[in-house]
């Protein structure tokens, strides 16, 4: 981690938020909402695109 990332201390952030996807997606499947794929659902989700965002961004900012 320490040669890919000049700060790799930023990647914490990520635990909280893979979490946050696992549990909700769990949570949807649970309720009877996931009639799909969850690989499908997340596609099509809004949410999971801005996890997906989000974790981009602390990538970036972990390697500059």
């Amino acid at each position: 981690v320490q040669k890919l990332y000049s700060r790799p201390d930023w990647l914490i952030i990520l635990i909280p938020l893979f979490f946050y996807y696992i549990s909700r997606l769990w949570l949807i499947g649970i309720r009877g909402e996931l009639e799909d794929d969850p690989v499908l659902f997340t596609l099509r989700d809004k949410v999971s695109h801005l996890i997906l965002g989000v974790t981009l961004l602390v990538m970036v900012l972990a390697s500059s």
